[in-house]
């Protein structure tokens, strides 16, 4: 929030130009306002977990209006622009307002496994896309624009789009494998260990019989 308020081309807590008669850098305030309601959902973790003040819930419900916070604020971010970058924009909102509703359902079931599984592939998604939103509009190494009325670029976007997801669940899938088979491997060694230990101590009372 502070960065993008006191950058040298910030607001700098200025809402209105006086000036000019015009907004001033409501970009900047958009983007402060997205990360305010992050911090607030933080704060309300801190409170969740640490008191009894407030219901365990209360932790998603603040994280769920966070995110919708976000996706409300990024549908009118791009208003007025060309047509390439507003649908870049526009499929963003898919994770976004999906995250959203998924982490809202986990208010009322909460440790459901699916709904946190298919809530981190969206979060995974958002992120990544947002890479491809930077590729796209500022090509790295001075490399060529894309154009952004080619209909054919929005085909390929929307594609691409399916393979940042299709990417997001093969992370996913390979994480909940790798720890279901490490848990999975101590959970058996542990009732291995237990066995053997039940094993002696049914021996122990024997040898003492036969003294």
């Amino acid at each position: 929030m502070l960065a993008e308020q006191f950058v040298p081309d910030g607001p700098h807590l200025q809402l209105y130009n006086q000036v000019e008669k015009q907004w001033s850098h409501l970009m900047n305030w958009q983007h402060s306002t997205m990360y305010f309601f992050y911090g607030l959902s933080g704060v309300v973790d801190i409170i969740t977990h640490t008191t009894k003040a407030v219901p365990v819930a209360v932790d998603r419900l603040m994280l769920s209006i966070a995110v919708f916070v976000e996706g409300f604020l990024f549908y009118y971010h791009v208003h007025g622009r060309e047509m390439l970058d507003v649908h870049i924009h526009l499929l963003l909102l898919y994770a976004v307002f999906g995250g959203a509703l998924c982490i809202f359902l986990e208010v009322f079931f909460r440790g459901n496994i699916i709904l946190e599984l298919f809530r981190s592939s969206l979060c995974i998604l958002q992120g990544s896309w947002f890479w491809q939103i930077g590729f796209v509009l500022f090509p790295p190494g001075g490399g060529p624009e894309w154009s952004q009325t080619d209909h054919s670029n929005m085909m390929f976007i929307t594609m691409c789009y399916c393979w940042h997801f299709a990417f997001a669940l093969f992370i996913v899938g390979v994480n909940y494998s790798v720890v279901m088979w490490v848990v999975n491997t101590k959970l058996k060694s542990a009732e291995a260990m237990e066995m053997e230990l039940l094993k002696s101590r049914q021996r122990d009372p024997d040898s003492e019989d036969d003294i």
